[in-house]
């Protein structure tokens, strides 16, 4: 198929849109391209192969040429990239994540706002950069352009409002510094009467001419969240923590009616429809929308439970916007709140949402530290052709991934579930259910039947992996180590109450022990056929995130949040050595078949390559990519041990050669890899991601890998007893990484 469309004359429409869709992949992947202009073939081919089918046999035949053993390796994506086809390009810059966004009135700029406490400007429709806005001392919490164009407001942590003259880029005033943090600012229509909010429950007027406070009271009885002006200007809406939607008349400060939205997280947001017939409220996890003429509401329940964090009416009133903390923005008619279609490509929950002053483009801010432009023409059509459902964008995190020993099953979490995907057919062939928060590691018994997995709920949990039942569940408690190990292996009984999370497990390669991290920053290590307590391995201060076995079981390595990893003799319980040289925290850790090597990978954006034997750094490899420095959240050997996966925050995925720790491939094939797992006998990597319904599949071109060390014979499974039903595990409060791991410092700063 790809010969003859590369032999056939291609004809002037086939050509203008092969044109097209090049540009396009151009476009969305000039963030990539422009500091790494040396990955245009992955990059523009992983895209280009799922498109057209003219364009995609011109991918094909160039992919064939490149494929052969002798060509420069490359990495190529066998799963469709994830984001809606909407996106337009993704604009980086900010070095932490955004708090707002928004056009200017005529559509030529977009501004956003960061916790790095700057604003950026930025060309839309050639993706530069224009400007960094810098002044603020603290996070920057909203952004507005004055309805004239002349001005851009912006409100900070630091209690102030500045405005920026939105030609020179130069700060032209600062308003009176108020009592409390600001968490939000509006703009009326007149373009000079500007309304802010902060943490003392107060909205503010001022006027952005003169610089005058024009009014101050209180509004709400805990911290205002979002505040928005009517068309008309008349109206002026706030939302406060306080769970009450407030509609002011806006000259008198008099109250004109209030709406209970329930209880609110740190984001949220309101919004009033152009024809002032409505005011919304993304609030929690539901969307409401009030009639002002007659009180009444109607509400859509968010995604996958999680929370909305803001919402904009379009300019004719049609459709609303509104972000989700699950990664996407969603867009709703406006009179019965149906779903016409989800944006998907953040990586981590949007915080903000702009349109364009004509409605044809759609700006999102992600706590991602990106941010994207969609063209909503291309949103709606595509939506309608796929004639597509809510449930069809739902989203998940994978914590974890894992190939089974003989490679024909991939596990991987799906929040808090493990899906089992058949390596051949790639279909889910089961669902494992059970835990009641995050799943953080998956480990396979050596011979294949069982898979053990632990999770942020405190919880270990034995599965049959042919099954997918559940073999035994424990629930961590404060209980010792063998009443623990117990339950695990021996489902005797089920301890409940309330939980602290587990962050890492482990199988060793013969068979005969179990470890997993304790909350006390130990490392447990439990006979697998008896239950029996066998060591607690202490010495790190903080969090074990990964640990991993010598191919013979005689040495354990594990990863910590003390910046350290420790080297374990399991012959004598004690630590051998512990490698230090990470300046973050160290996220994961494996050896090389032969055991002769380690390998991290950290919060410092680095990979260190220690000796097994010695705990001696070796080298440190760094990979390349980012606007701002990334962690490196995974790392793995190939089964040979000549070659060295990572996978970073920034969706780099890295190919090195283990002996001359020399990058061979990369690319850039999401915004957030969080795990990656490697087929036991073929090229191909499984990357878990931020977003997305399955693990990234990518085949390594032009290398070969197979196993050659030898796997030790493995000991039989344990057998379990007997087995009960588990209880439900009761938790009073959210995960302690909720949502999205370190960067939950940031949710509120």
């Amino acid at each position: 198929m790809a010969g003859s469309a590369q032999n056939s004359p291609l004809t002037p429409a086939t050509r203008r849109a092969a044109l097209a869709a090049f540009d396009r992949a151009l476009t969305r992947e000039a963030h990539v391209l422009a500091r790494r202009p040396d990955l245009l073939w992955p990059q523009l081919s992983n895209r280009l192969q799922w498109g057209d089918p003219a364009t995609a046999a011109m991918v094909r035949a160039e992919s064939a040429r490149r494929s052969s053993q002798s060509s420069q390796p490359w990495l190529r994506l066998a799963t469709p990239p994830f984001e809606s086809n909407a996106l337009i390009r993704t604009f980086t810059g900010h070095t932490r994540l955004l708090r707002g966004c928004a056009f200017s009135p005529v559509g030529s700029a977009v501004v956003s706002a960061s916790a790095d406490r700057t604003l950026k400007l930025w060309d839309p429709a050639r993706g530069q950069l224009l400007s960094t806005l810098e002044g603020h001392t603290d996070v920057v919490t909203a952004c507005a352009y004055t309805p004239d164009g002349r001005t851009i407001v912006s409100a900070s942590r630091d209690a102030t409002i500045k405005l920026w003259d939105a030609q020179t880029h130069a700060l032209r005033a600062t308003l009176p510094r108020q009592t409390s943090p600001i968490n939000t600012c509006c703009v009326g229509p007149d373009s000079r009467l500007v309304a802010s909010g902060g943490d003392d429950g107060a909205l503010t007027l001022s006027d952005a001419l003169s610089g005058r406070e024009l009014a101050h009271w209180q509004s709400h009885t805990a911290p205002v969240r979002a505040c928005a002006f009517s068309a008309n200007g008349t109206l002026l809406a706030s939302l406060g923590a306080d769970g009450v939607l407030r509609l002011w008349d806006a000259a008198a400060q008099h109250e004109r009616a209030a709406y209970t939205t329930g209880a609110l997280p740190a984001i949220a947001g309101c919004a009033i429809s152009p024809d002032g017939r409505y005011v919304a409220a993304a609030a929690g996890f539901t969307v409401t929308v009030w009639d002002i003429a007659t009180g009444q509401a109607r509400s859509v329940e968010g995604d996958y439970a999680r929370y909305f964090s803001s919402c904009s009416f379009s300019p004719d009133g049609a459709f609303l916007l509104a972000s989700s903390w699950d990664h996407t923005a969603k867009i709703y008619d406006t009179d019965t709140l149906r779903l016409r279609t989800v944006l998907t490509g953040h990586s981590n929950p949007v915080e903000a949402c702009a349109w364009s002053q004509n409605g044809a483009s759609i700006v999102s801010a992600g706590d991602d530290a990106t941010l994207r432009l969609w063209d909503v023409n291309l949103a709606l059509t595509h939506a309608a052709a796929t004639q597509s459902q809510p449930s069809s964008y739902a989203t998940s995190i994978a914590w974890t991934c894992a190939f089974s020993p003989d490679g024909r099953t991939l596990a991987a979490s799906a929040d808090n579930d493990l899906v089992l995907w058949d390596t051949t057919t790639w279909q889910a062939r089961a669902r494992l259910v059970g835990h009641t928060s995050f799943i953080t590691t998956c480990a396979w018994s050596p011979d294949g039947s069982l898979l053990l997995t632990s999770g942020d709920d405190g919880a270990l949990t034995l599965w049959d992996a042919r099954t997918g039942t559940a073999h035994a569940t424990l629930a961590e408690q404060e209980s010792s180590a063998d009443s623990i190990a117990a339950v695990l292996l021996r489902a005797t009984a089920t301890l409940n109450g309330q939980t602290t999370g587990i962050t890492t497990c482990a199988w060793s390669p013969d068979g005969a022990i179990i470890a997993a991290a304790n909350p006390d920053n130990s490392l447990g290590l439990w006979d697998a056929r008896t239950g029996t307590l066998l060591a607690t391995l202490t010495g790190h201060t903080n969090a074990i995130h990964a640990c991993a076995w010598s191919l013979d079981s005689r040495t354990i390595v594990t990863a910590s949040w003390d910046q350290t990893l420790r080297l374990w003799d399991l012959a004598t319980h004690t630590t051998r050595a512990t490698l230090t040289g990470h300046q973050g925290n160290v996220n994961d850790c494996a050896f090389s078949p032969d055991g002769a090597h380690i390998v991290s990978a950290s919060d410092d954006h680095t990979l260190k390559l220690w000796d097994a034997r010695t705990g001696a750094a070796l080298a440190t490899l760094t990979p390349q990519f980012g606007a701002r420095p990334s962690t490196v959240n995974a790392c793995a050997f190939s089964p040979d041990g000549a070659y060295i996966v990572s996978a970073s925050g920034d969706g780099t995925i890295t190919l090195w050669d283990s002996q001359t720790r020399r990058e061979l491939a990369s690319v850039v094939a999401h915004p957030d890899a969080l795990s990656v797992a490697l087929h036991p006998r073929m090229p191909l990597i499984a990357v878990g991601i931020a977003s997305g319904t399955a693990p990234l599949r990518l085949e390594s071109v032009g290398i070969a890998w197979s196993p050659v060390a030898p796997i030790p014979a493995p000991t039989p499974a344990p057998q379990i007893a007997s087995v009960r039903e588990p209880s439900p595990v009761a938790r009073t409060t959210r995960p302690w990484w909720w949502p999205f791991g370190k960067r939950r410092s940031e949710r509120q700063p």
